[in-house]
């Protein structure tokens, strides 16, 4: 039985996605996983980038209409409290502009080429490390991180738009001369997401810029991420993390499956019954 047969035909209260990201296939095939749940009332939980960054109002409109939830907290930062901090602690602010470090393999390699190492040497303790995406291009050409504020910009934002909708700058052709030269300059070069409102429609974008060393950003080396959150009743927040792995991971999707059963199933299901 394939995926979407099971999806289709098997009894189940929540479907939990954890393929992988494809920039190529905008998405798919998790979108249409995603999809079939949502349309059999069945809740779903993804820690995929793909379907909130390609098809995430068209989704949350199925989820709606069907009464079940769509819950990504695993795409963006990990099991860092991202979406369900604005969700539940943001109640009435409109959130107005983000800002972070979102990819952890990028951040690892610049971190790793300020010590004096290449970018074919960091790049390949990332990968022996087990840091980097299975498909390194999404990280180095900065397709990760846009799929992620994509996903923030979506979630959070209201916006509609995918990863080739916007600016997007990698970290391939980084060499040592320019991390040298930025460091004598004292600040330190990082890859950086934006998403802010503009003539009424939220832009986002993944650049590289050079930032000074008191700059929060700054503070976050290896493969330590950070968001700053912009909104209109409050001053801005800052949500850190560091050296996240496969457990951080695994604990957003717990934290949704949580959330699901805490609100939306009956606190004790008699399994005997259909």
């Amino acid at each position: 039985m394939n995926g979407c047969r099971a999806i289709e035909e098997m009894d189940y209260d929540v479907m939990v996605e954890l393929s992988t990201l494809s920039i190529e296939k905008k998405g798919e095939p998790s979108i249409s996983y995603v999809e079939k749940s949502l349309t059999r009332g069945r809740h779903v939980v993804t820690a995929n980038k793909g379907p909130v960054a390609f098809a995430f109002q068209k989704l949350k409109r199925l989820a709606g209409e069907n009464n079940v939830q769509f819950l990504c907290e695993s795409t963006v930062m990990d099991g860092a409290p991202v979406f369900n901090l604005a969700r539940n602690n943001l109640k009435g602010c409109k959130i107005t502009g983000l800002s972070g470090i979102l990819n952890s393999t990028t951040n690892y390699i610049l971190s790793r080429m300020e010590t004096g190492e290449s970018f074919n040497e960091a790049l390949k303790t990332a990968q022996e490390k087990g840091i980097a995406e299975a498909e390194i291009k999404n990280d180095i050409d900065g397709w990760d991180a846009a799929a992620k504020i994509v996903a923030l910009s979506n979630v959070l934002m209201g916006a509609d738009i995918t990863p080739p909708d916007i600016s997007r700058e990698g970290i391939s052709k980084v060499t040592p001369e320019r991390i040298k030269n930025t460091l004598k300059r004292n600040k330190h070069l990082k890859l950086i997401c934006h998403s802010k409102i503009e003539d009424g429609l939220v832009k986002a974008s993944v650049r590289l810029e050079e930032i000074s060393q008191n700059h929060p950003f700054a503070l976050v080396s290896g493969m330590g991420n950070i968001l700053r959150i912009e909104t209109d009743l409050m001053g801005p927040i800052f949500i850190t993390q560091g050296n996240p792995t496969l457990y951080d991971t695994a604990y957003g999707v717990l934290e949704d499956l949580l959330t699901i059963q805490d609100h939306y199933l009956p606190s004790f299901r008699d399994i005997s019954k259909p």
